[in-house]
């Protein structure tokens, strides 16, 4: 794909930090480069935060490590900022379900799918 870098974003706990960790190790062993963005888990404004400094850095690969209302709470900012949907690839972890995104306004939603 001649993708050369790409970002988390993800919760700055224990099940995040090992995702990302995971992430790195894997990304630097064939020479992709991973800007990271962590955010406090349950805190809107810190995941608001966190995707205007991942919009800002103009990577359009995104791993996701957040579960439940983060993942709404992100993909909403994400989408309200123009980073969601054609352009960009968005790839979540397992701890994010169907039914997260589910919660997603249809407009979110679809930009996603």
């Amino acid at each position: 794909m001649g993708y050369h870098t790409t970002a988390v974003l993800y919760s700055n706990d224990g099940y995040g930090e090992a995702y990302k960790e995971k992430l790195v190790g894997h990304c630097s062993a064939v020479g992709i480069a991973v800007q990271s963005f962590s955010y406090d888990a349950g805190s809107s404004e810190t995941i608001a935060a966190k995707v205007r400094l991942l919009a800002a850095s103009k990577i359009h690969v995104v791993m996701m490590v957040a579960t439940g209302n983060d993942v709404v709470t992100a993909m909403e900012a994400a989408h309200q900022l123009g980073i969601v949907g054609e352009g960009s690839m968005w790839v979540f972890s397992d701890g994010s379900t169907a039914s997260d995104l589910d919660q997603l306004r249809g407009d979110v939603r679809r930009a996603v799918h």
